[in-house]
């Protein structure tokens, strides 16, 4: 007789906790003045003594390989107590010049010793750093395998230049090590306990939402349901179903009805609700059987008629090995001016034949429907190319031709056509260009390292064409730098209350004053973290949105629900709902350019002549001729 490991089925969210933590910077006198941005403190720790220590100087030569040199440290004493070595978490904030690579090392008890080299790209400004201790190097696999606890006697950083010619600078503003445990067990949202026949309670989330709240005033900070829920697993980014195969059919019926029920943006998005609820039963009672049949059948239902790209049906059946290839079309197809026309050629042989701008009207005989960057939605099984119907150019009368293009053939990317995120240069009418394609956390760091080339310019423009969104808080941090002063971007609505978004200024000396003209380049795929750029940014004197269509318009911060079948549903967030000023921003239909550009031509696009940063650029530029 077989054992039932899921005795009751269980709705898991997720969230972190944060323990014991060591300041390892809070003993030192000597430190400077030094602001780093995200830190109100203003004194940072500069490194610049020489290392003397034989022992120090063996282990980065010996152990990590680096040159003989000068090196340059410093060696901090601890007095704290014993920590556990699992989940101890380093954090650190440096600002560098000339440096490529540094070591830090944990001295523990009986001459042990924990290390890790840490490499950097860039000057300026590092983003936090945090890393595990037990993924260190070690000086005896004995601290990893028998050890629970350490005890951390000093701490030692050491540096080489990168060029001994040029001055360098190395200042920490942070050096932290806490106990950090991840994905620890959180509290559900209540109606996530209600599905799944649980006793839930409003009452218990609100009492310690206010008690939390009062905390938080006391340290002198502007709380927020969503910065509580985020740390309590109410508003989890992930939450795992713990429930038999058997009743995963039944209970995935009861979160898509609940979901349905809760979506925020009915109104918005013309959807009506009953007649959605209806639709889906039927799917639900004609596919009770075949439990794959009835997942696939549920995702082309969402994506049929909500079209909203945080609102997804995924389920992978492991048991399929039959798969797609995915390798890339050697050339890209895009919509320009209502057709679909070739827009790059990535194979040598087949630009005699393809010419830019073609028109494609059919693709294996059919009509193409959309533009595609890779081949899997059109590959046919046993086949191995696609026949594409293309207008001939130099027909009068529009006349097809056909042309067969290989799947397995080279291609070589021109390099003009990758973007490269982060890209930041000056264009030669002295303008600063800023290329982000998602917001990961370090666009505010990109923009603060680049200021001084910024004020300097004769004006910026970000291009957000293509970015789809990504953390909430490296826009918020972005938008720092842009705003003088206390701002009301819009509100968060759940059905209790509502509460604003409030984006507070950046240090003085970190702001840009609003006579550097701003150009934002925008495409119909840019959108959520990106569009709350564009709103945050938009009152602020100096600003021109520039693009050919309008964006997106799909901010959410959505929750993956999983299933252990390999089913997952993406659902927008609990039961928030993000409000913006609607005459500038809608749901559905996204935001509008302040400065439109047609395209009739591939060349139109970028990486030809394109037309869009063409325009913002002229923009700017008469924007500065009339101040």
């Amino acid at each position: 007789m077989g054992i039932n490991l899921i005795a009751q089925p269980k709705a898991i969210s997720y969230k972190s906790i944060t323990k014991q933590k060591i300041n390892a910077l809070s003993g030192i006198q000597n430190k400077k003045e030094f602001c780093f941005p995200k830190d109100d403190s203003c004194v940072g720790v500069e490194i610049n003594d020489k290392l003397e220590s034989k022992e120090l100087i063996s282990l980065a030569e010996d152990h990590f390989g680096w040159d003989s040199g000068e090196y340059y440290s410093i060696s901090i004493a601890l007095n704290e107590p014993s920590v556990p070595k699992s989940g101890l978490r380093l954090t650190t904030a440096l600002h560098v010049k000339n440096i490529s690579k540094y070591l830090i090392i944990l001295h523990v008890e009986n001459s042990g010793w924990f290390a890790k080299e840490f490499s950097i790209s860039d000057n300026g400004f590092i983003p936090p750093t945090s890393t595990y201790v037990e993924t260190w190097d070690v000086s005896d696999t004995k601290l990893v395998d028998e050890l629970k606890e350490i005890t951390i006697r000093s701490i030692s950083i050491i540096y080489q230049k990168s060029s001994f010619k040029t001055h360098s600078n190395f200042t920490i503003g942070e050096l932290t090590i806490q106990e950090y445990y991840s994905h620890q067990i959180g509290q559900n949202i209540p109606w996530i306990d209600s599905i799944m026949n649980n006793s839930y309670s409003y009452s218990k989330m609100f009492d310690e939402y206010s008690l939390w709240c009062s905390k938080q005033f006391d340290n002198g900070t502007l709380p927020t349901f969503e910065s509580f829920g985020l740390i309590e697993g109410y508003l989890s980014s992930t939450v795992d179903f713990q429930i038999s195969d058997t009743e995963v059919a039944t209970h995935f019926k009861k979160l898509m009805v609940a979901l349905i029920d809760k979506y925020p943006f009915h109104v918005e998005r013309g959807l009506n609700k009953s007649k959605l609820k209806l639709k889906m039963d039927s799917i639900f009672t004609h596919n009770t059987k075949n439990p794959k049949n009835l997942f696939e059948a549920i995702q082309g239902f969402i994506k049929t008629n909500i079209n909203d790209p945080h609102f997804a049906v995924v389920y992978i059946d492991e048991s399929d090995d039959a798969s797609l290839p995915t390798l890339k079309l050697p050339l890209a197809i895009k919509e320009v001016a209502g057709q679909h026309v070739i827009a790059a050629v990535y194979n040598d042989k087949l630009k005699q034949s393809i010419p830019l701008g073609s028109i494609v009207q059919t693709v294996n005989g059919k009509s193409l429907e959309k533009g595609i960057e890779n081949y899997n939605e059109y590959f046919l099984l046993g086949k191995d190319t696609l026949r594409l119907g293309l207008e001939d150019l130099n027909s009068v009368y529009g006349e097809l031709k056909e042309v067969k293009v290989p799947l397995n053939i080279s291609i070589a990317r021109d390099q003009r056509f990758v973007t490269k995120h982060g890209e930041a240069k000056y264009l030669n009418d002295s303008t600063f260009y800023l290329r982000f394609n998602n917001w990961s956390g370090n666009n505010f760091y990109h923009i603060l390292n680049n200021s001084d080339k910024i004020r300097k310019s004769n004006g910026l423009i970000i291009d957000l064409r293509g970015n789809g969104g990504g953390y909430g808080s490296d826009v918020y941090a972005c938008l720092s730098l842009f705003l003088n002063q206390l701002k009301q971007i819009g509100n968060v609505e759940y059905p209790w209350f509502k509460e604003s978004i409030i984006i507070t200024p950046a240090k003085r000396n970190f702001r840009f004053f609003e006579d550097l003209s701003v150009a934002i380049l925008v495409d119909a795929s840019t959108a959520c973290a990106s569009e709350i750029f564009l709103i945050g940014i938009r009152d602020r004197n100096n600003v021109f949105v520039v693009g050919d269509e309008n964006t997106m318009g799909a901010i959410a911060s959505p929750t993956l629900y999983r299933y252990p079948n390999g089913l997952s549903v993406l659902a927008h967030t609990s039961i928030r709902r993000y409000n913006y000023e609607g005459t500038y921003y809608s749901e559905g239909i996204g935001i509008r350019p302040d400065v439109f550009v047609s395209k009739t031509h591939a060349r139109d696009l970028k990486p030809y002549d394109d037309k869009v940063l063409k325009a913002a650029k002229s923009v700017l530029s008469f924007n500065q001729m009339t101040e």
